[in-house]
């Protein structure tokens, strides 16, 4: 990957993708856990955590197919969407909203 490539991909990538990844999931469980303001904040930074694990993880590999397949570098990215929104799913089973 040429150093305007990386500069286009970060661009996009902080623009973009970073807050469309974080941003719903952590409203999400902030409507979720509004009723139960104990424990609200420890589940926010859990969130949060699990998002930004997920873009470096989902990063790394669309850094290390950038050669090799152009054409599915988005579905990285699709399925790093899964793991913030599971985490909300499950906070919303429990808490019975």
């Amino acid at each position: 990957m040429e150093s305007s490539e990386w500069a286009i991909f970060i661009l996009v990538a902080l623009i973009f993708y970073i807050p469309a990844h974080i941003l719903p999931p952590v409203l999400l469980t902030i409507l979720y856990s509004s009723a139960e303001k104990v424990g609200q904040r420890k589940r926010v930074i859990k969130t949060i955590t699990d998002c930004l694990v997920t873009i470096v993880i989902t990063v790394i590999v669309v850094a290390w197919m950038w050669n090799e397949t152009g054409e599915l570098l988005m579905w990285p990215f699709m399925l790093a969407l899964l793991p913030p929104y599971i985490r909300v799913w499950k906070l919303r089973r429990l808490t019975n909203v």
